[in-house]
């Protein structure tokens, strides 16, 4: 019989083999040398987590432009619906002269200070809006019918330019 294999008993607590002080002593040097990590695998470690971590920022980041920007169009466009509604209402108002008094509504607006349409909305940072009335067939002087385009522009968190733009098509109400 082996005599090694005579002292090797299996220790019910651990479940290794009891080996005699000498090579006991060994393998504890031995796990000392090897415990812990090297300061090339922290190193490397830290690197890939660095890169990880800027890959989802950048994309989290994009993700917060793309989000803010959807919310501000569909605040233009709001902005613009208001305008719009606005202007027909005066067309409904003013009858047949409303060739004469839309455009001249939309001047009074324009020019009414910093913030044009200022009591049809609260405007948002760096937002302008404009309209132009303009005659559908020949693109000049309004005229019946009418061309009216109301346009609002802004700048995304990145300062790129947004416009937003709706347009209808202006008659007589008879």
């Amino acid at each position: 019989m082996n005599p090694r294999a005579a002292n090797a008993s299996i220790c019910v607590f651990r479940g290794v083999p009891e080996r005699n002080d000498a090579e006991a002593e060994c393998m504890r040097a031995r796990f000392r040398q090897q415990s812990g990590v090297t300061l090339l695998e922290l190193t490397f470690a830290m690197a890939v987590f660095a890169i990880a971590l800027g890959a989802t920022m950048r994309i989290l980041t994009s993700y917060y432009v793309s989000l803010d920007v959807q919310e501000r169009r569909s605040t233009a466009i709001q902005h613009c619906r208001s305008v719009m509604s606005a202007i027909r209402q005066v067309r409904d108002q003013s009858g047949p002269d409303f060739v004469a008094k839309v455009p001249q509504w939309v001047d009074e607006q324009q020019s009414g200070g910093d913030t044009p349409f200022a009591d049809l909305f609260d405007s948002m940072d760096g937002e302008v809006v404009s309209v132009t009335c303009q005659d559908l067939l020949t693109g000049g002087a309004p005229a019946d019918p009418m061309l009216v385009t109301v346009t609002s522009a802004f700048e995304d968190m990145l300062g790129r330019p947004v416009t937003v733009e709706t347009s209808t098509i202006l008659t007589r109400q008879d």
